[in-house]
C-alpha cells in the first residue's frame, strides 16, 4: 500500500478551466489524509516517490504523458460516449496503460464497450473542509449558472430572463471568485450540455456540501445515482424555468431542498467512498 499520494491537477499555461476541478482535487486530498495517508495537492507536478492521482490528464502533452510513472492513477472527469470529442481517444489510451478511476457508471460502460476493462468507479461525497461557503442573508442573484453555454442551456436562461428573473452566468470563473457569486445566489441551476446526459456530480457535490439549493436537469435518460435524485430539485429539461420560479417564490421550499441535499451528501463521507480504491 502506497502511503504517500500526490493529487496533481493538470493546468496548461493560460488555461483557466482546470479550475473547475479544484474542489474535486481537494476532495480527494483531504479524504486521503482522513484515511491516514500523506497527501499533497499540486499543479502540473508529479511525485517520483509517491503515487500520483492525475486530474485532467487529457490536457497533458504527449511528452508529459510518456513521463507518467507506471503507478499513476488517472481520474477521468469528462463525459464519454462520442468519438468526436478530442479527449475520448486520449482517455481510452490512458485507461489501457494506467489505473483509471471514473465518476460515472455510464462512462465505465463506455470503456467496457471499447474493450477496456478494470476502470473503477469513484463515487463523490462529503468532506468537511469543503463545507466553507457562507451565503449572504439577502441574496441579490435569483439564479446562478456557471459553465459552458450551448443552445440548450441558453434556452433555459432566456426563458428565465423573459420572466424577469435575475440570472447570473459565469464562464471561466473559479475558486473564491466563483464562490462569492454562489453565496449571493438563491439557487444554482444545473443543466446538461452534452447529449450523453450524465448527471454533473463533479460540480454539484460541492454545492450540496454547502447547503446550496440546486435545480438540476434529471430526465428519463439522465444517468444518476438514485440518492442524488432527492438531493436536488430534480426536473425535466422542459420544466427547468418553471421549477426555478416555483422555488424563487417559496423560500421555505428552497431551504428544504438545501437541507435535503446536505443530508444526502453528509451520509456519504468521501473517505469511506475512496477507501476500497486505495486500501488493499
Amino acid at each position: 500500500m502506497a502511503e504517500r499520494y500526490n493529487v496533481c491537477l493538470v493546468q496548461p499555461e493560460s488555461y483557466l478551466h482546470s479550475g473547475a476541478f479544484l474542489e474535486l482535487a481537494e476532495l480527494l486530498h483531504y479524504a486521503l489524509i482522513d484515511l491516514g495517508f500523506s497527501s499533497r495537492l499540486s499543479v502540473n507536478r508529479l511525485d517520483a516517490f509517491g503515487r500520483n492521482i492525475v486530474i485532467g490528464a487529457h490536457l497533458f502533452s504527449a511528452q508529459a504523458i510518456a513521463r507518467l510513472p507506471q503507478s499513476t492513477i488517472i481520474l477521468n472527469t469528462e463525459q464519454l460516449g462520442s468519438r468526436e470529442h478530442p479527449w475520448t481517444d486520449v482517455m481510452l489510451n490512458l485507461a489501457r496503460r494506467f489505473v483509471m478511476w471514473d465518476y460515472s457508471a455510464a462512462n465505465i460502460a463506455f470503456f467496457e464497450g471499447e474493450r477496456v476493462a478494470g476502470v473503477r468507479l469513484l463515487k463523490l461525497g462529503f468532506q468537511r473542509q469543503l463545507a466553507r461557503l457562507k451565503p449572504v442573508s439577502d441574496p441579490d442573484i435569483d439564479v446562478l449558472f456557471y459553465g459552458s453555454i450551448g443552445e440548450r442551456r441558453q434556452s433555459v436562461i432566456d426563458a428565465l430572463l423573459a420572466r424577469g428573473v435575475t440570472v447570473r452566468v459565469l464562464f471561466g470563473t473559479y475558486g473564491r471568485q466563483r464562490d462569492q457569486e454562489i453565496e449571493r445566489a438563491k439557487l444554482v441551476l444545473n443543466c446538461h450540455h452534452y447529449d450523453r446526459h450524465i448527471f454533473e456530480v463533479v460540480r454539484v457535490f460541492y454545492l450540496l456540501c454547502n447547503r446550496i439549493p440546486v435545480v438540476a436537469e434529471i430526465g428519463p435518460n439522465t444517468e444518476v445515482e438514485p440518492e442524488f435524485r432527492s438531493a436536488v430539485a430534480a426536473t425535466a429539461y422542459e420544466e427547468l424555468a418553471d421549477q426555478c420560479l416555483r422555488l424563487l417564490n417559496d423560500e421555505a421550499a428552497r431551504a428544504a431542498v438545501a437541507e435535503r441535499g446536505y443530508a444526502v451528501i453528509n451520509q456519504r463521507p468521501q473517505s469511506e467512498l475512496i477507501r476500497s480504491l486505495v486500501v488493499t
